[in-house]
């Protein structure tokens, strides 16, 4: 979603002079809104992500300190239907929803979601271009079965029939104009709900926490007591009083 309205300027135009800044940052709203809206209308169910493009498990563990490992545990948990077209997903492709605040140039994760293979190619906007300008491109027809797979699958995701064909190619220039400008803008990652939220399950138990004493995808983290030493428990011995040589035994 894009939040924000135009900001205020720092400082007052000189008279008669326009405020260019102002008039800027309202234009890239407004263009994302129209471009969004225009994607939900083309993609109600099933799309590419505009958002800039991340390794969803590798943002989530620098972001939370939770292991890798741990993640795939969590999601292993969850529901086997893919998130979004609710097939069955054998092998989980990870993708992420994100919350994007325009005025604050900031973006964090909303939602996590556990796709099928079809669902998960779809979402990934760089590598669906790559493949689509392949299929255009091979004289061998090497990636028109899979292109072709897609389709269908984008299709039936969204309630489209097969003259609707069109609408892909469509998606794909909507969701990559979003893209161009977001990356323009050099958007920070910040923390968003924490990692049970993100997945959907709130109720994991003690067993998921990544971190001694925390919750996961908790910032804070519980240093652990050292261990003592070997010297240090052995029981102490009173020393004797006595004199030899002027020391003391």
């Amino acid at each position: 979603a894009v939040d924000g309205a135009a900001a205020p300027l720092a400082m007052a135009p000189a008279s008669g002079s326009t405020p260019v800044v102002a008039t800027a940052f309202v234009d890239v709203v407004g263009s994302l809104l129209q471009l969004e809206t225009a994607l939900a209308r083309l993609a109600p169910m099933l799309g590419p992500s505009p958002a800039p493009s991340f390794a969803p498990t590798g943002v989530l563990t620098k972001l939370y300190q939770v292991s890798e490992h741990r993640l795939r545990d969590m999601a292993s948990s969850s529901s086997k239907e893919c998130s979004i077209c609710r097939g069955e997903r054998t092998e989980s492709t990870w993708s992420l929803d994100w919350d994007i605040d325009i005025e604050k140039r900031r973006m964090s994760p909303k939602k996590c979601l556990l796709l099928c293979d079809k669902c998960g190619m779809i979402r990934d906007l760089p590598r669906l271009i790559e493949r689509i300008t392949k299929q255009q491109l091979s004289a061998t027809g090497e990636e028109d079965a899979l292109v072709s797979e897609l389709l269908r699958h984008f299709l039936q995701v969204n309630g489209h029939d097969a003259a609707d064909a069109h609408l892909l190619q469509d998606v794909v220039s909507v969701a990559h104009a979003m893209f161009v400008i977001y990356n323009e803008m050099r958007l920070s990652v910040s923390q968003g709900p924490t990692v049970q939220e993100l997945l959907g399950n709130p109720g994991v138990g003690p067993s998921s926490a990544a971190l001694v004493g925390t919750e996961v995808g908790s910032p804070k983290q519980v240093k652990a007591k050292a261990a003592p030493s070997e010297e240090e428990k052995q029981p102490k011995r009173k020393k004797r009083k006595g004199k030899v040589g002027g020391a003391a035994a």
